[in-house]
């Protein structure tokens, strides 16, 4: 096998090698340091933070024991937990549980402050950050701050960050340097979102471009925004920051494929080299790396990857002949409704903690399979389908296929409705004592919201209003069906062998918003931290999506809120913020006691989820993790739960 050309492209300076030489490391194995005063020292303590919410980021632990006034830097891989450290080295502890509740808290007992001293590599930042629900005083911050100043060679450069609702409330009382989660996102560099490898021919394509842009399933793409359809490829980099819950790293974490932003990557000379050639792309923590592959090993890769696909065919119910109620609707309908009815049904039935139940989308209901089906079948377009799915050429040709999906397409919308299926649907609506005129007609397919096959934004949803000219209900209803042969729905399912002469089309219909004051979505398990419960959320103010923002310079407010919780019950939430809204300048999008109220709504949710057949393969309860939009209203605030789906694999 020839020799490969590589090149890593790692995405920071590290900037400690201009530390003085005499260094406090003098050889052996160490524990501890007193001092950091040279690159050795850091290089020889530092580890991977336990929450990894950035790129790029060395951590160093830190035990500073109150009464001695002395300062513990960790060896913090071979200490992975500040306990291990008080465990093993100082024998103070051999519970856990009582480290956590009195090490903590803000008692007099408390022996220990305990802290990271992190640096962020790509901008070479230093910081002291304490955990979200640490009680330490403010004057206990002050003495650590001045204790790491004084005794790190870096000390002039340190900030104290504010990550959190606590240490928020603490820094009027401190005259430290601060620094803001704001301007920490801000200027970060790199962010890791998908850590996987693939190998692809990598392209550059502008953003503005991806429509009119024909992709190969084993293209990797290089864009400089945030595109609206994500195509089947090996993998992307962007060189703006995605959120974790937006649709590109969604279908990436479904689909396998890495993903990853730098904001140099797009006018890089560096990957302008690799551009067209074959490729092996890894996204690692601390590093992007591309290089030059061989081929034998691409070909064995894909191969392989498609082996992993297992050929799936569903089994659509077409017995319902009328509409069915969100009642008698739930997660074991989706054969007749599909996922998201059927798991939009289900939220109707979850009770919050005080017995009330959760505030959905008022008016709804559901159209389900039969009547897709029978629209098909009364206007002869079953042939059209068969034509495309029996056309092996047509297959591995997207040109061809698409403009016979789009003629397909046409003939759905064009072809008459059952005036039946519009005289019920209109009588529905009419019927409701609800004041609500506009309805939303919402895709709801047996390929969308289920275990295995997420399709985050791959169908279409439209409003529809009774007697409206402009956006009447039957037109509203064969948009929706039409958009079951989206180009980019069709090529999802391919990748996911997933047999297309059995997918169906259900619609969940309930009342349109207005005015929103805030939209969000929750994923119920911490993203960046295996091993600690917490909720992740991303929020941004009004209509700007949180999925898919208008232009790739918006940024959401991104939180974690902590608590030691179980099935039974939960303690107290601390939030802890990754970065906030730039449209609100740095004003959280929601108040503390709406994020403690959605909380409590979420785990309602998610509880009641794990006990229906969406929970059933789950491992255990912490793990068990749901994709869940909400809503505030701008009038009320009031909170809505829009949709739930399993997150993940």
């Amino acid at each position: 096998m020839k020799k490969i050309k590589a090149v890593t492209l790692y995405l920071f300076i590290i900037t400690i090698s201009a530390f003085a030489q005499n260094c406090a490391y003098k050889g052996g194995k160490v524990d501890y340091l007193s001092e950091i005063l040279c690159k050795k020292d850091f290089e020889i303590l530092k580890g991977a933070p336990l929450s990894q919410k950035y790129g790029n980021v060395s951590a160093i632990k830190i035990v500073y024991e109150i009464a001695k006034k002395k300062i513990y830097y960790i060896h913090s891989v071979k200490y992975k937990f500040h306990y291990e450290f008080c465990f093993d080295y100082l024998k103070t502890y051999n519970n856990l549980a009582v480290f956590n509740t009195i090490e903590y808290s803000e008692g007099k007992g408390r022996r220990y402050i305990l802290a990271n001293l992190n640096h962020y590599e790509g901008p070479d930042i230093y910081t002291l950050e304490f955990f979200a629900d640490d009680k330490v005083s403010p004057e206990r911050i002050k003495e650590l701050f001045e204790k790491v100043k004084a005794t790190t060679a870096f000390g002039g450069k340190l900030k104290l960050l504010n990550n959190s609702d606590l240490m928020n409330e603490k820094i009027s009382k401190l005259n430290l340097p601060v620094l803001s989660v704001d301007s920490l996102y801000k200027n970060q560099v790199y962010q890791p979102l998908n850590l996987t490898y693939s190998y692809g021919y990598l392209r550059k394509v502008d953003v503005k471009d991806f429509p009119k842009t024909l992709f190969s399933p084993n293209d990797i793409i290089i864009t400089n925004g945030l595109p609206n359809e994500f195509p089947i490829c090996q993998g992307i980099i962007t060189s703006c920051f995605q959120t974790p819950l937006c649709h590109i790293n969604i279908l990436s974490a479904n689909r396998g494929t890495p993903n990853a932003a730098w904001k140099n990557a797009f006018d890089n000379p560096k990957i302008d080299q690799y551009l067209g050639k074959l490729v092996y792309y890894s996204v690692n923590r601390d590093s992007l790396i591309l290089r030059t592959a061989d081929s034998l090993l691409a070909v064995k890769f894909w191969e392989k990857q498609k082996s992993v696909q297992k050929p799936t065919r569903f089994k659509p119910d077409y017995s319902v002949k009328r509409l069915m109620t969100l009642e008698e609707t739930g997660c074991k309908d989706i054969n007749k409704v599909g996922g998201k009815a059927a798991n939009f049904a289900e939220l109707a039935k979850v009770k919050t903690s005080k017995k009330t139940p959760l505030t959905i989308p008022e008016g709804g209901f559901i159209i389900p399979f039969y009547f897709y089906q029978q629209h098909i079948a009364q206007n002869g377009i079953q042939p059209l389908i068969d034509e495309i799915l029996n056309d092996n050429m047509l297959l591995s040709n997207r040109d061809s296929l698409e403009k016979r999906l789009k003629k397909l397409q046409k003939a759905i919308k064009n072809a008459p409705l059952s005036p039946e299926l519009v005289k019920m649907t209109e009588k529905k609506i009419r019927s409701s004592a609800l004041p609500f005129e506009a309805y939303r007609f919402r895709s709801s397919t047996n390929a969308e919201d289920i275990p295995g096959f997420n399709g985050a934004g791959l169908y279409t949803s439209k409003t529809g209003i009774p007697g409206d000219k402009d956006k009447p209900v039957d037109e509203a209803i064969k948009k929706v069906y039409a958009s079951l042969w989206n180009i980019r729905a069709f090529e999802e399912r391919e990748f996911y062998k997933i047999d297309h002469s059995t997918i169906a089309m259900g619609i969940l219909v309930h009342r349109a918003f207005g005015d929103e004051a805030v939209n969000g979505v929750v994923v119920t398990k911490n993203l960046y931290r295996k091993d600690y419960p917490s909720f992740t959320v991303n929020a941004q103010e009004g209509e700007t999506s949180v999925v898919l923002p208008e232009n790739d310079s918006i940024t959401c407010d991104q939180f974690l809120i902590h608590f030691t919780y179980g099935i039974n019950g939960r303690e107290e939430e601390i939030v802890e913020y990754i970065s906030k809204s730039n449209l609100t300048q740095g004003k959280p999008v929601m108040t503390q006691e709406e994020i403690f109220q959605l909380a409590d709504i979420i785990t309602a949710v998610k509880k009641h989820f794990y006990f229906t057949p969406l929970g059933i393969n789950a491992t255990d309860y912490d793990s068990f993790a749901l994709d869940i939009e909400f809503k505030l209203e701008e009038r009320t605030r009031k909170i809505y739960i829009k949709q739930a789906r399993l997150y993940g694999k």
